[in-house]
């Protein structure tokens, strides 16, 4: 009976240990925020990589004061195939705070830094996307 309440302690402390758990204690960015973020990389994405052989759906964001980077982690599959999708992640260094990731061209308009899009741009490649 003691058992599979131990295995729950393993298994929430193995979580815990995690970097994604960790990095996510450190949060600097709000849900606003990461949406915006978010929105800002598939606005970028429609003139860029989403222009190949793929459809893409950026869904998540982490970020880390602790590590000053950024996780994001998106899906990708072919055009009008939502079932072969397949996970994938970016990360994004020396960001430490919103401002880091999104440049403002005019009052209510964001889009991404130059350095973090040098960085999803690499990152992309190495992907093969």
């Amino acid at each position: 009976m003691r058992r599979p309440l131990a295995l729950f302690f393993v298994a929430a402390a193995s979580l815990l240990a995690s970097p994604l758990a960790h990095a996510v204690s450190y949060e600097f960015l709000n849900k606003t925020q990461k949406k915006q973020v978010l929105r800002a990389i598939d606005n970028v994405c429609g003139d860029t990589w989403c222009e190949g052989d793929y459809n893409f759906r950026f869904n998540q964001l982490f970020c880390s004061t602790r590590t000053k980077s950024c996780r994001m982690i998106f899906q990708y599959f072919p055009h009008g195939e939502p079932a072969k999708a397949k996970g994938a992640a970016c990360d994004v260094f020396r960001v430490a705070k919103f401002g880091d990731l999104l440049s403002t061209l005019r009052p209510g308009v964001r889009t991404l830094n130059e350095k973090v899009y040098t960085q999803l741009n690499n990152c992309m490649t190495r992907h093969k996307l």
